[in-house]
């Protein structure tokens, strides 16, 4: 049996129940999606993200649809994030476990601190996939703590050179340790492109990547690649990918953006499910303006 096909038996065994307000995708669906695109890591991921486990994940026909929020109340960013994990980020995830409730430091640089600690990944020798600066476990860390938040706000509110900035520095020291670059003139380049989107964003507002490709810029990609978030059990949002774009509009202001959902937290699901089944009650009264109950309520 080849290593695709036993991806494929996993995967459809994964999501053959149903929870949730949506149906879940057919057998034949799944099955033409599942040849598009096969992380390596998928197996491993779809049991076990280091102590959570997702055997339990459930996929549905919503995944790609938007949902507006204020950037302001995406506080925390899970780290590693579920995108590097789940079987194809193409869509929407159910999982249980405690990811949602486990914070880090509140006085701790991300990721600098790691660094200078020399903190061992416990996820076993893969460095591309778990670098030594990563906390132990799936974490919750303030946004407003990442060197990268720290610089931006930096360079474009006080006007500090990107070369004089904690990430600028950063990057030097590790060596590139990223895909989109791997030399200096390669992190310029990438800072340059940041200054034009924040420039942009400052003039025009934020902007959908379909609205950016319908204008003709080459550079946009689909709606996979809106800024992804997590749900936690009663709502909180979790960035999970997408942290340039939200840091921006942070710094910005922008008070509305859209973004897609990239896990929901089971219990969470169960309150989506309990609305969509039984009508909006008093007991969720507090949520009614949730912008990811929008479409249950109505």
């Amino acid at each position: 049996m080849t290593k695709k096909c036993a991806y494929l038996i996993v995967q459809c065994i994964c999501f053959t129940n149903y929870m949730g307000t949506h149906p879940l995708l057919t057998l034949s669906q799944q099955l033409a999606i599942s040849f598009v695109r096969f992380p390596k890591t998928m197996i491993k991921s779809l049991f076990h993200i280091g102590p959570i486990k997702i055997n339990h994940a459930r996929i549905y026909r919503d995944h790609d649809r938007l949902i507006h929020v204020d950037p302001d109340k995406i506080e925390t960013r899970i780290i590693p994030f579920f995108r590097r994990f789940v079987p194809n980020y193409y869509f929407t995830y159910v999982a249980a476990g405690n990811w949602d409730r486990r914070y880090a430091d509140s006085d701790k640089i991300y990721p600098q601190s790691y660094l200078d600690n020399g903190r061992e990944s416990r996820y076993g020798d893969d460095e591309k996939l778990f670098p030594k600066e990563f906390p132990h476990r799936m974490t919750l860390l303030p946004i407003k703590l990442f060197d990268q938040y720290i610089s931006y706000e930096n360079h474009f509110i006080n006007g500090v050179p990107w070369e004089d900035t904690l990430f600028y520095q950063r990057r030097l020291n590790e060596g590139f340790k990223t895909s989109r670059y791997d030399t200096e003139d390669g992190l310029i380049r990438r800072l340059e492109f940041i200054d034009k989107l924040y420039n942009q964003m400052k003039l025009e507002g934020y902007k959908t990547q379909q609205e950016l490709r319908n204008e003709g810029d080459l550079e946009a990609k689909g709606w996979q690649h809106e800024v992804q978030i997590n749900i936690g059990r009663t709502g909180e949002l979790i960035l999970d990918d997408g942290r340039n774009r939200l840091i921006l509009a942070k710094l910005l202001n922008i008070k509305n953006i859209p973004v897609r959902v990239l896990v929901r937290h089971k219990q969470w699901q169960e309150i989506r499910k309990d609305i969509h089944s039984n009508g909006f009650s008093e007991k969720y009264e507090e949520l009614r303006d949730h912008p990811d109950l929008q479409d249950v309520i109505s």
